[in-house]
């Protein structure tokens, strides 16, 4: 956590309170460069040199999957995006203007679940999102459908989270529709869920594949997809 000189003795006041030990690791910088000192030995570390050492080889596997030298092109560009934020006037991005509490313990009966597969992230913060968005949010796991201990059949809204099921290999939304495809309880919960005319889903990035190779053979699947760039590439090579 960065927390301002000014605030610091609070801060530390507050953690102590609580029985939490911080430790002071760094202070900012508006230099470009990492200042680390350890037993006596100082190192330099120069970001926009590290950022080239990490996106080289993002580069170097584009190379392989476009051409007239695109992957170059990417590779010369991406430092140049500047970090920029622009909000309309009128947004404040607080709880109150926005109409919703973070303290809300009455169920509002409409319930989401959130669905993960090995490998996935990110599902805590979108179920904590549903909730500030009004909805009753239970965890599901694939685990919870191939067994049988979860149905679906309370569920108005499901979330296929991003992230990494299956190692993110090439095709590995495949990995998770099979699972829906060749586990019965599992294949039968979202038939009979996407069945049901009070239903909706919502897929982020990879899902859009897990979406095609799973849901397509189901007639008027109700979903909203949240493609990234090489899903919906991968999503148009597929179909």
């Amino acid at each position: 956590m960065q927390v301002a000189d000014k605030d610091e003795a609070r801060f530390q006041a507050i953690l102590a309170e609580h029985g939490v030990k911080a430790t002071a690791l760094a202070v900012p910088t508006e230099e470009r460069h990492l200042l680390v000192e350890k037993d006596g030995a100082e190192y330099q570390f120069f970001i926009d040199h590290l950022r080239d050492v990490w996106y080289s080889t993002s580069f170097l596997l584009d190379e392989h999957q476009s051409f007239h030298g695109k992957a170059a092109e990417r590779f010369r560009n991406y430092k140049e995006q500047p970090i920029e934020l622009n909000f309309h006037p009128s947004f404040q991005g607080t709880f109150e203007s926005l109409g919703v509490s973070p303290d809300r313990r009455t169920p509002s009966g409409v319930r989401a679940a959130i669905i993960r597969e090995k490998g996935t992230n990110g599902e805590r913060e979108m179920a904590y999102m549903l909730h500030l968005a009004g909805f009753d949010v239970k965890d599901v796991t694939m685990t919870d459908l191939v067994t049988g201990r979860e149905t679906l059949d309370d569920i108005n809204f499901i979330v296929f989270c991003g992230g990494f099921s299956n190692s993110d290999v090439l095709g590995s939304a495949k990995g998770w529709a099979g699972a829906f495809l060749f586990n019965p309880k599992a294949k039968e919960a979202l038939d009979r869920f996407y069945a049901r005319p009070d239903t909706l889903s919502l897929g982020v990035a990879m899902v859009a594949n897990l979406w095609w190779n799973s849901t397509s053979s189901i007639p008027n699947t109700k979903s909203v997809l949240v493609c990234s760039t090489t899903t919906a590439t991968s999503l148009k090579a597929v179909s």
